[in-house]
Order: C-alpha cells, then structure tokens, then sequence
C-alpha cells in the first residue's frame, strides 16, 4: 500500500515539474533592436515567448549571426 501511494506521489511530483514552465510565456515586453523586418521576426519573437531562445545582453538578436554549440544545444 504504501509503495503504491509513494508511486503516485512521484509521478504527481514528475507531472509538476514538466507542466511548470508551460505558463511561461512573455507578455511581449522583449524586444530586439536587430530584429525588426527581418524575415524570421515572427519566429523569433515566438521562440523567445516560448522559452526556446533568448538574445544577447546588449538587447540584440543577431539574426545573421552564426550559433554556437552552446546556442544550439539551448535550442535543440
């Protein structure tokens, strides 16, 4: 009995953590000074509303620029 209830508690536990940054979703406040008319714009804003992608600290994309590995293994 009590590993069955240990079961479902750690399974509650797992459910938890993967749904917890679902609601994470910016409210469009970052914006990219090198972004603007840029073909993949829409993508990229949605990427980084999703959590997938973030710019650099100095409030750019690069959109032109290449990935890195450490870029792409955040991506992927």
């Amino acid at each position: 009995m009590r590993r069955r209830v240990y079961e479902r508690y750690i399974l509650l536990v797992g459910v938890l953590i993967l749904l917890g940054g679902m609601g994470t979703i910016s409210n469009g406040a970052t914006t990219f000074k090198d972004v603007r008319g840029h073909w993949a714009e829409t993508a990229i804003y949605e990427g980084v509303a999703l959590g997938f992608i973030s710019g650099y600290t100095d409030n750019t994309f690069r959109p032109n620029g290449l990935v890195t590995r450490a870029e792409f293994s955040k991506i992927f």
